[in-house]
Order: structure tokens, then sequence, then C-alpha cells
């Protein structure tokens, strides 16, 4: 237990780093599907027979899967779907605990969510697709597309997140495909950030790295110092390595395409994280488009400022109009810069892995999943 959890804490620091630099942005991939505005009964949800899937088993859309759900079906994340009658006690219970999950950044950058209302209209034959026959019913999709869990009761916000964690530590079924449905990716706000922040997504498609340092916010640890570079291809993130600190302690992240590996400072091996979660349709320091509201642009000198507030977290990016590239982000916790590189960074190979995972985190405090 001690070796997952460090595992876990090791993956929400690095997240923490990508989602401040900008994860989910540039109008790709985002973190979750808005909820179908319509849904029926799972025992009236398909005119006609279907079979279900059953554990382990691959879920595929059929002819009258719902299209949003069928689209992230053909992704590569995470695929999480509720029934719930609206009004009966556990069903809200398990909406709560549903809510405290996509409301988790750590979470909702990797997660598409569909949650239906009972007597709202059809669900096709989703239902009938994943064995649902009452309600409450959460169903979590691995990203090999094989059905996780399936539960028809009580569900808490900790099983949830622990079920989502072991259906992301999966080979992604479609590599390179969209995660999830990219309706719910377009901001709202001020049309003239809007437009601003379009720019900068659009620039970062020409830039080959960049160099990142300064303070970010750790999710659930405090504030973390970073220096990293972080190489591009086609404006997202291809690769990212660098050194981190957090409550004194120093530690290692390597990022490449279908890995990403954490060791202590002092440690002669690596652990590895949940392949390919950091990586993985992850934009350049652009700006969050998703659940996204943007303030009005505003000066300071030469530079423009923009408020991006996302995830109950407001940023503000300092853009250079010329280029439209940011130079900085600012938070409540700290603020990192970035300085565009004009040649991709080489990405070391982080080898050896340890044979035990805990051999790569000697030294790192408890908080931090540690031994020491």
């Amino acid at each position: 237990m001690l070796v997952r959890r460090a595992i876990r804490i090791g993956a929400a620091v690095a997240a923490s780093c990508v989602v401040v630099v900008g994860c989910g942005g540039g109008g790709g991939a985002s973190a979750e599907a808005p909820d179908p505005a319509a849904t029926a009964p799972a025992a009236n949800a398909a005119p006609i027979a279907v079979a279900a899937v059953g554990l382990g088993g691959t879920v595929t859309a059929g002819p009258t899967t719902p299209k949003p759900v069928a689209k992230a079906l053909k992704g590569s994340g995470v695929v999480v779907v509720s029934v719930l009658v609206k009004g009966a006690a556990d069903d809200d219970s398990v909406a709560k605990a549903i809510a405290e999950v996509r409301s988790d950044p750590r979470t909702a950058s990797r997660v598409a969510f569909f949650t239906y209302t009972v007597g709202k209209g059809s669900m096709g034959d989703l239902a009938d697709r994943l064995g649902i026959t009452g309600t409450p019913a959460v169903a979590v999709i691995g990203r090999d597309r094989t059905l996780v869990n399936l539960w028809t009761g009580l569900v808490d916000a900790d099983i949830l997140r622990q079920s989502i964690s072991d259906a992301s530590d999966t080979v992604a079924a479609n590599p390179g495909a969209s995660a999830v449905p990219t309706s719910s990716s377009l901001p709202t706000g001020d049309p003239a950030g809007v437009a601003l922040a379009k720019k900068v997504n659009a620039a970062y498609g020409d830039i080959a790295g960049a160099r990142i340092t300064g303070s970010v916010p750790a999710a659930g640890a405090g504030t973390m110092t970073v220096d990293a570079t972080m190489s591009f291809g086609k404006g997202s993130v291809a690769g990212m390595s660098g050194t981190f600190e957090l409550a004194g302690t120093k530690f290692e992240i390597v990022v490449s395409s279908g890995s990403a590996r954490l060791r202590s400072g002092g440690a002669g091996c690596w652990a590895t994280l949940p392949g390919g979660t950091f990586t993985d349709a992850t934009p350049a320091p652009t700006v969050n488009f998703t659940d996204t509201r943007v303030g009005a642009p505003r000066a300071e000198g030469d530079l423009r400022l923009l408020d991006v507030t996302s995830g109950g977290q407001t940023l503000t990016y300092v853009i250079d109009p010329a280029t439209n590239t940011v130079s900085e982000v600012r938070s409540d916790a700290g603020t990192v810069r970035f300085e565009a590189l004009e040649k991709a960074p080489e990405i070391p190979e982080a080898t050896p892995v340890c044979d035990n995972p805990a051999d790569a985190l000697q030294g790192l405090p408890s908080s931090l999943g540690g031994t020491s």
C-alpha cells in the first residue's frame, strides 16, 4: 500500500506541474464531457436486446449509443458512466461522490464523465451494453476499453478514485486519439479574452520546447518549485524532464511518450508512474479551455494580462502580444516562468527502473509517500 500511495502522490505532483502550464488547452481533448441533457430509466434504455459486456470485457459503441459516449470510446482516456435517479437518497450520495472526483484536477485531466438521469429521454443501448439494470449505477471503463468496475448501489469518492487510477494504468486502446469529446472545450467569458487565448494556443504549434522555472501549486501538498524543460510536438507536450522540490525535498520526474518516472534525489533507479497520463493529448503551456472562464485582457506595460478561471482556480497569463506566447503564469501559490526554446530539449532516459518502486522513493518524507 505504501508503494502504491507513493506512485499516486508522484502522479499527482507531476500532474500539478502539467496542469499549471496549461493541461487541457488548445481546443483539443477536454478533461470531461458535458452531462447529456436527456436519459432514460435503465430498464427502458434500449428497445433491442444487447448482450452485456461483463467485467473485464471490451466496451464498444453500438448503433444507438449516445454520440458523445461513442466519441469518447474512440479516444484514449478513462470513461465513467453513471445512471442516477434525482432525489433518491443513495443516488444523491453517489452523485456527490462523482462531483467530488470530477472537481479534482488530478482526475479531471484524464477522465470523461457522463451522468444520465432516469426519466429524461433515452440513453440508447448504453445501459444494456454495460449491464446496468438499476440505480444508482456507476461504470468505469479503462483506457484499454475494458469494463473495470460496475457498481449498482453506493460507492464513495475514495473507491471511485482508486478504480479510476486502476483504469488509467492500462495501455490506451486508441493511442493518439482524442481522449474525450471536445464539445465542452470551448471557453466562456469576455470575447476579446477568448480570442486572445485562442491566439496563444495557436502560437505554440511552431515552438519546439520551453524551459520552465518558478513555483507552482501541488494539489493537496502546498507549493512546489520547478526547473524543467518540455519538448513540444504540434503544440502538445512530447516530453518533460526536470528537478522539483516540495517540503524541502528534491526529486526528479521524466515524462516521455508512454511513460512517466519519478525518483528521489539520492536514488539510483526510478519508479514508474501510470503510463502516458501526462503526455496523451497534453497541450503546450497554453490556456486551459476545459470548463474555463476567461476575463478581459489587461495591459501591464507592453504586455497583456489574461485571467483564466478553471477548476476553482484563477491563473493570470502574462502574454507577449508580439508573439502571443506566455512568459509567466501567476497564481496565489507562485509564478512559473516560460522561456521558448529554438530546439526541442533532449529528454533523458529514466533508467534503470527499480525492481522495488520503494527504492526510488528513499529519502522522500512520508507526506510524499516516501519511507523516511
